[in-house]
């Protein structure tokens, strides 16, 4: 049984948004990172299977399952740039993805985050258990 609905249309009109459902799209969509009115990454787990990564082009419309790094475990958050450019995160450390399909594991940081903020044009801030603050920030895209 699918326990999570998205529930969110990535366009809005410039005098109010609207929400709306595009039906079920993971077993557990935990968070979403969009750059556009129509690209946008979540952070999903797929029926019990495994964590997994979507990403829609069409506004929420429809969505295609991404290839994460190797075997995750659990996917918390996602942050995204552009339609190419993707963090997400969960309890085994961030992945990144530089051509939007497939995501390989960041180097450094480490640590549990549960939020994936995108910022400027090749940043990313991950809150989490990092040593210190509790904050992570990557300069290249989420690589490192």
């Amino acid at each position: 049984m699918k326990v999570f609905t998205l529930a969110a249309t990535l366009a809005a009109t410039a005098s109010a948004a609207t929400w709306s459902s595009p039906g079920d799209v993971a077993s557990a969509a935990t968070g979403v990172g969009a750059s556009s009115a129509t690209t946008a990454f979540v952070a999903a787990g797929s029926n019990g299977a495994g964590a997994e990564i979507l990403k829609t082009t069409d506004g929420g419309s429809t969505f295609n399952s991404e290839k994460p790094a190797g075997a995750a475990f659990l996917l918390l958050d996602a942050g995204s740039n552009s339609p190419t450019s993707a963090v997400v995160n969960g309890l085994f450390g961030a992945q990144h993805t530089t051509e939007g399909k497939t995501f390989e594991a960041s180097s450094g940081g480490g640590g549990q985050g549960q939020s994936v903020e995108g910022f400027g044009k090749n940043s990313y801030g991950i809150a989490g258990a990092f040593g210190g603050n509790g904050v992570a920030i990557s300069t290249d895209g989420g690589a490192s």
